[in-house]
């Protein structure tokens, strides 16, 4: 399943960038759903020998900060690469060693600011609920 999840993403990646966004094409994410969805399901309903794998401190941990990393990927992403496209002349794109470099030190300003606001913001609003029995 999951290397079919695979295929269908090379295919989406092959399409040209102009035709990405027409509604035929955009419903590669019908049969992505679905697949993900299967995926989900047989990592739940497997037996109890993935529980090493799902039950990780660092799975759990960016499980925890997971709502941060959403608020924060996008901005850090879109303002980021606009400083690092103009100090490298273009826009490191794909898996090349500066689009890694730079999805790298992306990656952790994401983190530290995704730290930063959960244990500044959100850890004393979840105690506060706590105490309110919310």
């Amino acid at each position: 399943m999951v290397l079919a999840q695979g295929v269908l993403l090379l295919w989406v990646l092959r399409q040209p960038k102009e035709l990405m966004f027409v509604p035929p094409l955009m419903l590669w994410h019908v049969p992505e759903a679905v697949g993900w969805g299967l995926v989900l399901i047989i990592v739940l309903l497997a037996p109890l020998r993935t529980k090493v794998l799902l039950c990780n401190p660092i799975l759990v941990g960016i499980g925890v900060l997971s709502y941060s990393i959403y608020l924060w990927h996008v901005p850090v992403l879109h303002f980021g690469l606009r400083p690092v496209s103009a100090w490298w002349g273009a826009s490191p794109q794909g898996w090349n060693g500066a689009g890694v470099v730079v999805f790298a030190i992306l990656s952790v300003v994401v983190l530290a600011g995704s730290m930063l606001t959960y244990f500044a913001i959100e850890r004393p609003f979840l105690r506060r609920k706590a105490r309110l029995g919310v």
